[in-house]
């Protein structure tokens, strides 16, 4: 039985992937800070059979015990500050958490001398911008402070794995991450709350294209990458191969809900910088992984739309 570590494991991607690793027998411990994830995913998380340490990662000590107390044979590293323009307005913090904070979980790892696969959760933040779909061999340079900390994190990782801290290390480049359970206030969640307020949607930027790839398939590739050996080092992007603009969105949305959505520009929303498309190419994930088979985004969009009419029914009883 795999003893399995997964820091952030209260956030969006950090729940499911907890219940990907349960279903398949591990003993699971959840490393999180609450910061952003509510607190109340502490019990959901206890219900679903995982222990829970509650530490920040700038706090090397703790992070340090709590590894040394688990002992586990895997690492699934996802904490991070993830939201962009939170990033760029908090530098500092962005890399203490993403940077310090990966480098105190590596320290630790290092220290216990028990991990045979370290994961970490990239993004494809550390692509240079670019029209075409990116592959893992395009070229790396972000123009923010989230993708740069990204960027310095795969470099740690590798640093620490030539050093022999653990036998394998998978790097998954995540893409635009949607679903039910969102914790940071990125363009669907956004869209989301406005549905709750009337049809007009003031938006930021509507011609940008993103790949939009569901919280589910993203658990399932990081469970499927960690549990089976493709190898001393994996890196891979985690996504769809599809990129959709906001309007492809609200256009979606507006079928859904059988309303007539309208988009409204809202200035202070439209980023100074922004990149024009950032689309997965996934065929390594699906030589890796054969049965990959993206779902749909509007079964994406229908399922996070559903959890919050669930969310709003529960705070109105």
């Amino acid at each position: 039985m795999n003893t399995v570590l997964i820091t952030g494991g209260a956030g969006f991607v950090g729940i499911p992937t907890v219940q990907q690793f349960l279903n398949s027998g591990a003993d699971v411990t959840v490393l999180d800070s609450f910061r952003v994830a509510p607190i109340t995913r502490r019990e959901t998380l206890t219900k679903l059979g995982a222990r829970v340490e509650v530490a920040d990662l700038r706090d090397a000590d703790a992070v340090n015990a709590i590894v040394k107390q688990v002992q586990p044979t895997m690492v699934i590293h996802l904490a991070a500050i993830h939201f962009i323009p939170y990033c760029i307005a908090h530098p500092a913090e962005a890399l203490a958490v993403n940077v310090l904070g990966t480098q105190h979980v590596l320290d630790a790892v290092a220290n216990a001398q028990c991990v045979e696969v370290f994961q970490f959760a990239s993004t494809a933040d550390v692509y240079r911008p670019d029209l075409a779909a990116h592959h893992e061999m395009s070229i790396i340079g972000s123009d923010n402070v989230y993708g740069q900390s990204k960027m310095i994190g795969e470099e740690l990782v590798a640093i620490r794995q030539r050093q022999g801290a653990f036998e394998r290390s998978v790097i998954t480049r995540f893409f635009n991450v949607v679903g039910p359970g969102e914790t940071n206030a990125h363009l669907v969640p956004d869209i989301l709350d406005y549905l709750e307020l009337g049809d007009a949607l003031p938006l930021g930027s509507t011609d940008t294209k993103r790949d939009y790839v569901y919280v589910g398939d993203v658990a399932n590739a990081v469970h499927s990458l960690v549990t089976t050996d493709h190898g001393p080092s994996v890196t891979v992007n985690v996504g769809t191969g599809s990129s959709y603009s906001a309007i492809d969105i609200v256009e979606a949305l507006a079928t859904i809900t059988d309303r007539p959505l309208r988009v409204q520009t809202d200035p202070a929303k439209v980023r100074r910088s922004d990149r024009p498309n950032l689309q997965a190419d996934i065929t390594a994930l699906q030589a890796l992984l054969p049965g990959f088979t993206p779902t749909p985004l509007t079964v994406s969009l229908a399922e996070a739309l559903a959890q919050r009419s669930l969310e709003s029914r529960d705070l109105a009883a």
